[in-house]
């Protein structure tokens, strides 16, 4: 249980020193998803038990925040104010990331971990879909804000929230494309509680800012004018 584990830093520790170990005794390998989609005649059986977890899954890129978000529920209850906000950043980096990628995609539901195979095929997957959805998300917030890759959970919500003021339009398109494949079931996330994926309350933009009419300014300053003369007409009134 998540609630037994101090802290969300120590498990991503935890992740990176059982790849360091692997990296030192030579166990690292490729993963086999790739070899599966260019060759049509692998099968899963031939797939090694305990393949590796790729080196940049680590809290270090956006690619292992979104892996850690799955393999490590990071979704669960924490405790602690710290451990909460931690968790807040990755959950909206996380669905940041959805809502940049653009494109239909799939996670299915985690298989258990006695099925070796099965659990490493969809880690493998889940890595695959995290790494492009990180380039993804990097090259559209850039085509906008020109800066670098970010890294961070934090980093990308806060270029998100920049996004949302400066280019409200660019961010009611995404927002409309991400909720129109969301509708149509063109996205499906079979691990993520519902209550934690973003829906169209929480990609509201900004409204455009509305000018005066004319004829609104000219009542505005007329009307003390107006104002004089109905006085002006009671005061003669009184002498007919």
């Amino acid at each position: 249980m998540l609630n037994q584990l101090t802290s969300i830093d120590e498990r991503l520790a935890r992740l990176e020193d059982a790849h360091a170990s692997l990296v030192a005794r030579g166990q690292v390998r490729e993963p086999f998803a790739a070899q599966r989609t260019e060759d049509p005649s692998f099968s899963t059986t031939d797939a090694p038990l305990f393949a590796a977890t790729p080196a940049q899954a680590t809290a270090t890129t956006l690619a292992g925040c979104l892996l850690n978000w799955y393999v490590s529920h990071i979704w669960q209850t924490v405790k602690g104010k710290r451990e909460q906000n931690k968790r807040a950043e990755v959950k909206a980096a996380v669905n940041i990331m959805m809502v940049l990628y653009q494109m239909p995609f799939k996670v299915v539901a985690e298989p258990s971990k006695s099925d070796h195979i099965a659990y490493q095929a969809w880690k493998n997957a889940l890595w695959e879909l995290a790494v492009n959805m990180d380039t993804v998300a990097n090259e559209r917030l850039t085509k906008f804000d020109h800066k670098k890759p970010t890294r961070k959970p934090s980093s990308l919500r806060k270029r998100w929230r920049l996004l949302r003021t400066s280019h409200p339009d660019a961010y009611r398109s995404l927002g409309a494309q991400f909720l129109a494949l969301q509708s149509r079931g063109c996205i499906i996330d079979a691990c993520t509680p519902r209550s934690h994926l973003w829906t169209a309350s929480d990609l509201q933009a900004p409204e455009p800012h509305r000018k005066h009419t004319h004829h609104r300014t000219r009542l505005k300053h007329n009307c003390p004018r107006l104002e004089s003369n109905q006085r002006l007409e009671a005061s003669l009134s009184l002498f007919r």
